[in-house]
């Protein structure tokens, strides 16, 4: 049996993070304030491509098992 996980972590940058001479950047238009991403994610692409976030991480990982366990020396107690 196999078993997957994912997990993707986003960066963002709220308007309220941004306070003393850093704040003039942002309101001279060299960058920009980021909306807050969404409580679900759904699809990543549709965000990247609006521009919704800084950079994103994805991290799958994935093992395959039989029923007598996981395979010896992953198994750490």
């Amino acid at each position: 049996m196999r078993h997957e996980s994912r997990v993707i972590s986003l960066s963002w940058i709220p308007s309220e993070a941004v306070t003393g001479r850093s704040r003039r950047a942002f309101g001279a238009g060299f960058t920009q304030y980021d909306e807050p991403p969404p409580g679900e994610l759904g699809d990543i692409e549709r965000l990247r491509a609006a521009n919704r976030f800084r950079f994103a991480n994805m991290l799958q990982a994935w093992i395959d098992v039989d029923d007598s366990g996981p395979p010896g020396g992953l198994c750490r107690r």
